[in-house]
């Protein structure tokens, strides 16, 4: 099914689309572009030129490589969930960003990062989140089977943050920086890798620091 809005929206669904072509950029009005559950073996390198842009959702399309984005300045909505991508560059002033079930080892930087503040990247082989930390207005962080072994000992610095899954990872610890979260309302650190011990330690430190957080063990 195709439905073509022209000047504003363009969304594609369950076709076989093969190759995004280049004359997409004669759509220079376009706002919001939505190609779902099509494949993709080639994205047109001209698709960082639609400069009006502000919301790009490619999800299920088997994308293995994007352009670089820094020329669309307004664009702050981004679903990539559901490919097999594992960077994504010259993204600049995005505030929700899906990438999960891809390909991704690292978390993304932004040219702007602290305009970040939903970041899903669930279902990605990530081996550290360091990088996190410039990401300092982030309010809601997923990153559920991540094979996370470690998070950042200056967690705290990303002191808008609400929610936070670290579910399904190796985690041996956490750092005791974590109970200077004060606005952190969920946290799940459940299937890893902590001793009965710390778990425990956890709860009575949740329970004596932030009393209100949903702590899922």
């Amino acid at each position: 099914m195709v439905i073509l809005h022209y000047q504003q929206t363009l969304s594609i669904y369950y076709i076989v689309l093969g190759i995004v072509p280049d004359n997409l950029e004669n759509l220079r009005e376009l706002r919001e572009l939505v190609i779902s559950n099509s494949p993709i073996v080639s994205m047109t390198e001209r698709l960082g030129t639609l400069s009006n842009l502000t919301t790009l959702l490619l999800q299920n399309c088997t994308l293995t490589h994007l352009p670089n984005l820094s020329g669309i300045p307004a664009l702050w909505n981004v679903d990539l969930n559901q490919n097999r991508l594992s960077t994504v560059d010259g993204l600049t002033g995005v505030i929700n960003l899906g990438l999960t079930d891809n390909l991704f080892t690292d978390i993304p930087t932004l040219v702007t990062p602290n305009t970040l503040k939903y970041l899903d990247m669930n279902n990605n082989p990530v081996r550290n989140m360091l990088a996190i930390i410039s990401h300092v207005n982030l309010s809601r962080i997923f990153l559920r089977n991540a094979t996370l072994s470690s998070i950042p000992a200056n967690i705290d610095r990303l002191q808008q943050l609400r929610n936070l899954d670290l579910s399904y990872n190796k985690l041996l610890d956490l750092p005791t920086n974590i109970l200077h979260l004060v606005n952190l309302n969920y946290l799940d650190i459940q299937f890893n890798l902590f001793s009965t011990a710390s778990i425990q330690a956890f709860k009575t430190g949740f329970n004596e620091v932030l009393p209100n957080t949903s702590l899922l063990t």
